[in-house]
């Protein structure tokens, strides 16, 4: 269920495919490297920061709906995950080994700000943006967000912001097989990005 724009429920079967499998792919990528802690930004719920915190992480998760994390409180609760209420215009973050942004960068325009400052506290940053190529922001419809990026507005943004891209890939749907992170294209609906700071 999507309430307010975010993955809302009281089981993690019931959460859209494709964002949990963004989280998976943060949580393979932290066994991968032995990355031990985690931010979460713009967490919602905090469903995806759960399932880090539950992988063995230690997460901090930022949203600013107050809401939202007492909903994931309620739901989502975890010894190893703190959440606090933040907007990213303002947020500093400590020193952390993994931070995940899921489409929270086209909703606010101090995200590019934002990216720029963490890069000098994060070792990683897994993040995902609506293709502008494939889903084009239209105001109406999208009224939530600031805008889309292409791969290559995506990749710059990164890039500028003191982030080495060192895979950028695609989610081509939202459920089954389409919901799988692809590093081999960039025609998804979803655009996702692993950085290391440079």
């Amino acid at each position: 269920m999507i309430k307010n724009g975010r993955q809302t429920a009281p089981t993690l079967d019931r959460i859209r495919e494709d964002h949990v499998a963004r989280y998976q792919l943060a949580i393979d990528h932290a066994r991968r490297n032995q990355l031990t802690t985690a931010v979460d930004i713009g967490t919602g719920t905090g469903y995806g920061a759960w399932m880090m915190a539950e992988a063995g992480l230690t997460v901090e998760a930022y949203e600013i709906d107050q809401s939202a994390i007492d909903y994931g409180q309620q739901h989502y609760y975890h010894d190893r995950l703190a959440r606090i209420q933040a907007d990213i215009a303002t947020l500093g973050i400590p020193q952390v080994d993994l931070l995940t942004g899921f489409e929270i960068v086209e909703h606010s325009s101090a995200a590019p700000a934002f990216l720029k400052r963490t890069s000098r506290y994060a070792k990683w940053l897994i993040a995902s943006v609506p293709n502008e190529d494939v889903v084009p922001f239209v105001t109406s419809k999208h009224r939530q967000h600031v805008r889309h990026y292409a791969p290559r507005q995506f990749r710059e943004l990164l890039e500028c912001s003191g982030w080495a891209v060192v895979g950028l890939g695609c989610q081509v749907g939202k459920r089954g097989d389409a919901a799988e992170v692809a590093f081999n294209h960039t025609a998804g609906r979803t655009l996702i990005a692993v950085c290391r700071s440079k």
